[in-house]
């Protein structure tokens, strides 16, 4: 799929586009900012519910979001939206889910966003959320 194809099934499906197809889309398109932001975008608003968090976890894609944050640091609004949806992943005690974000980096991936966006306060403010949610039992 190219890019506007990709950026224009995630601006239709929106909300009702499974995770699975959203980190499928992600991984077809490594270095696409915008296809990212859309992604990411969509991601974190289904982190936002109990059945969108299971939803997202469930698709596998921590290790993409380490990805993502690791290949387009220089991006903060990419840096934000990857921790803010970490951060809502990890918003619930669920151990399994928080287990498997540290073992697969996630935490470390945090960290690094925010030491490469020192002064950027969404990035700073989402990755604190994120460490302190993944610290709390």
């Amino acid at each position: 799929m190219e890019e506007d194809a990709a950026i224009n099934a995630l601006v239709r499906e929106n909300e009702s586009m499974p995770a699975s197809r959203i980190f499928e889309i992600m991984n077809q398109h490594p270095e696409s900012v915008r296809v990212h932001e859309i992604a990411l975008t969509q991601l974190c608003s289904k982190t936002l519910s109990p059945h969108g968090k299971r939803e997202v976890f469930e698709a596998d894609g921590t290790e993409i979001l380490v990805n993502v944050i690791r290949r387009l640091s220089n991006r903060s609004k990419i840096q934000y939206l990857a921790c803010d949806t970490f951060a809502n992943l990890s918003s619930d005690n669920d151990g399994n889910v928080k287990a498997t974000i540290i073992f697969l980096q996630g935490a470390a991936a945090i960290v690094e966003a925010m030491q490469s966006h020192i002064g950027d306060i969404g990035v700073q403010t989402s990755g604190c959320r994120g460490l302190a949610n993944l610290s709390r039992n």
